[in-house]
């Protein structure tokens, strides 16, 4: 027995097909577009703000570029006030020349070894506005890192780095002497050292007056002098441009 399909039957197919193609369409067409263009439209935003950070990165190269060369002329400046790595008898010309400039005699000169001094510690000596010595602060104190000072000197001073093996550190050594003479030239030396010997520090001072009797009756004072000098030294010609 074979059953008529009414027109009605027709329609109910037509319209369930209609609606079956469109929940096919809706689900696995329009839905994963509208999903690849929101996508894609996050790529692009994100696109362009890098191509904005670019473009402003390019526009700002050349201030860029001119303020490393300013500080690099600083760099050269800065270190042209410095000594080198002096010998024992360099020191030896140096300290007498400062001595015998001032009318002072000298009696005794002891130079130490070069050392490496924690360039942290020396910072924070300077902030601590005491006498202090690089070594005798504790570096290791988080509260006195200077990484970004560091950064910038390796940047700009990569040759430092092959020195030093660190740019944390500078080198130095110790100078003490002893000399007599009057107060009045040994304070000038003073001036003259705080004023013209940049990378020449006085440490500490000790003067001891004294009164002697010559043959002839008359008294005359004398001083000595025992002064503790750091001599700053840094290697120029690992520093040249």
């Amino acid at each position: 027995m074979t059953t008529e399909i009414t027109a009605r039957d027709k329609l109910l197919l037509y319209v369930v097909g209609m609606f079956a193609f469109i929940f096919f369409f809706v689900q696995f067409m329009l839905i994963p577009a509208l999903s690849a263009s929101d996508q894609a439209a996050a790529d692009l935003a994100v696109a362009q703000q890098a191509q904005i950070a670019m473009q402003d990165t390019i526009a700002l190269s050349g201030t860029n570029a001119a303020a490393k060369t300013e500080s690099w002329a600083a760099l050269q400046q800065a270190n042209a006030s410095y000594y080198g790595l002096l010998s024992s008898s360099d020191l030896d010309t140096l300290v007498s020349n400062l001595e015998l400039g001032h009318n002072l005699a000298p009696l005794s000169l002891e130079i130490s070894s070069i050392n490496t001094q924690s360039l942290t510690g020396y910072a924070a000596s300077d902030k601590a506005e005491d006498t202090a010595a690089p070594g005798e602060i504790d570096s290791s104190d988080p509260t006195l890192a200077t990484a970004d000072t560091n950064a910038v000197l390796m940047e700009l001073a990569p040759p430092l780095t092959r020195v030093y093996a660190s740019a944390d550190y500078f080198k130095a050594c110790t100078v003490t002497f002893r000399c007599t003479g009057s107060d009045s030239d040994f304070y000038t030396m003073l001036d003259d050292l705080a004023g013209q010997y940049p990378s020449v520090q006085l440490r500490s001072v000790q003067i001891d007056h004294a009164a002697y009797t010559d043959a002839s009756g008359t008294t005359t004072g004398t001083a000595t002098f025992t002064v503790q000098l750091s001599v700053i030294l840094c290697d120029k010609e690992s520093v040249a441009s």
